[in-house]
């Protein structure tokens, strides 16, 4: 689980693999449908949502999503959701978001 402290611009990694066999890492994966819920709430799409592959070659499967502070507004947990087809939905993510501790960002 990703750990996020409330309000900042950060990027969330995610995992896809072929919804064929359920574990090939999926490659090239341009341009998919990605859905946000916070702490259970109806699911939008992230409000910067800027879709990156990592690495083909050295890491297959993983991409990141850029989300804004819009998008981590809120304390708890937030739930996101890739879909893409011919991609597998096992793998959906959690990430929270924590309150800025005490003096933090000074």
């Amino acid at each position: 689980m990703q750990e996020i402290y409330v309000g900042e611009v950060q990027k969330v990694f995610t995992y896809l693999v072929d919804e064929t066999d359920g574990y090939t890492p999926e490659t090239g994966v341009a341009a998919p449908t990605i859905y946000l819920t916070k702490n259970g709430a109806a699911a939008a799409v992230p409000s910067d949502g800027t879709w990156a592959e990592i690495s083909a070659a050295n890491m297959p499967g993983w991409y990141s999503v850029q989300l804004d502070a819009t998008d981590l507004n809120t304390v708890g947990l937030l739930g996101m959701n890739v879909i893409k087809a011919g991609v597998s939905r096992h793998f959906p993510e959690v990430i929270r978001i924590m309150p800025r501790p005490m003096g933090y960002g000074k």
